[in-house]
This record gives C-alpha cells, structure tokens and sequence, in this order.
C-alpha cells in the first residue's frame, strides 16, 4: 500500500501550470513507479491494487482533487 502525497485542491483556473501539472499527474505518475517497480517481484498470478482518495473531501465545481 502506498499512502505518499496528497491531493491539491483548488480552482484550476487559478493554480499556476505547476500546481496543475502536479494535481492532475503526482497520484498517476506514483502509481506508474509503484507498478514498474513492483512487476519484477511479483508472482505471475499477482495482482496489484493501486488505491486512492481525496481525504473525505468532495471536489467542488472547477476544483482539481
């Protein structure tokens, strides 16, 4: 289980293209390093379950989460 990072909240419109490019990609791109990773040790019949959330906080209208 991976529980690093955290979500960045916040209108998009009003985020610099750094804020939004790490709000849309950081989970993703994780995630991806998590897999590449992890396939090499893994049983051929295992499976990887890549979670996420939002910390019990909705997205609101024009907000990245």
């Amino acid at each position: 289980m991976v529980t690093a990072g955290g979500p960045a909240y916040g209108p998009l419109l009003e985020m610099d293209p750094a804020q939004v490019r790490n709000a849309l990609s950081d989970h993703i791109v994780l995630g991806l390093e998590v897999a590449r990773n992890a396939a090499g040790k893994m049983r051929p019949e295992g499976t990887l379950v890549l979670m996420d959330g939002t910390g019990g906080r909705p997205a609101g209208e024009r907000t990245a989460a």
